[in-house]
Formats: structure tokens, C-alpha cells, sequence
């Protein structure tokens, strides 16, 4: 499922606790890496200075197979501002496949103002693989 709505409407991404949402501002991978896999992160900020994202490692989804970045909770990433698009970048090749990014069954990512490229595989979702789970963008 993929829903698009304006940014103005977003509220909190899949946070369950009676505390404000936390947000983390990231500038590098390792950061955005770190972020991905906090719990306590709501969203993930992706910082202004540092426009493309090269993620080039690869993690393997189980099922799915190599992904740069694996979801498995509730998250929204964005960019920093709103009139400078963020940018995931695979780096996927013949040679080296990999999606961008997949989503878990059961998980919920929501993207504004990121831009997913460098996505290589001989499968279904070279950009975004959602497994039975939701996604959204704008």
C-alpha cells in the first residue's frame, strides 16, 4: 500500500508512548543507521549539509534479500528541509545488488521529501520493497 498526502497533515509515526515523539537529526550513514535502529527514534532527520545518502553496505532481509536499509518498526524519515529534497542512494549494481530500502511485515514507513535511487536487483522493489507491511510518501 502506498498513500501519499501533503506534509501539513503528517503527525507522529507509530510512536505508542504518552511522551512527545523523538526526533534525530542525522548527517552521515552511520548516523542514519543508528537511528534506524533506535526504538526511542520517531523520526529520523535527514540533515540539510549532507544531501545524498550513499548508503553502499547491505544488510540481508530475511526473505527478501541484500537491502541498504531494513525497516522493522513504525518510523518516519525526512529531510531536513522541506525545499531540499534528502537523497537515499543504493549504490546497487549487477555486480553488487541491493534494494534502497525494505520494509518488514508488520512495520510502517513513512518518507517526506526523500528521493530513493541506486536500487538494483532482479526482483520486485528496487527502490522500496514493502512486505505485507505499509508505506507512505510525499
Amino acid at each position: 500500500l502506498l498513500v501519499l498526502w501533503p506534509h501539513a497533515s503528517l503527525g507522529e509515526a507509530g510512536s505508542d508512548r504518552d511522551d512527545r515523539p523523538v526526533e534525530q537529526l542525522v548527517s552521515d550513514v552511520p548516523g542514519l543507521m543508528a537511528a534506524v535502529g533506535d526504538a526511542s527514534v520517531d523520526t529520523v532527520i535527514l540533515a540539510s549539509s549532507t544531501p545524498v545518502f550513499q548508503a553502499n553496505a547491505s544488510i540481508v532481509a530475511p526473505g527478501a534479500g541484500p537491502t541498504a536499509l531494513l525497516i522493522a518498526r513504525n518510523l518516519t524519515i525526512r529531510a531536513e528541509d522541506d525545499g531540499q529534497p534528502a537523497c537515499l542512494d543504493a549504490g546497487g549494481s549487477a555486480s553488487s545488488p541491493r534494494r534502497v530500502v525494505t520494509v518488514v511485515n508488520g512495520s510502517f514507513l513513512r518518507m517526506q521529501g526523500v528521493w530513493i535511487t541506486g536500487g538494483y536487483t532482479t526482483g520486485n522493489g528496487g527502490g522500496v520493497l514493502v512486505e505485507q507491511g505499509e508505506h507512505a510518501a510525499s
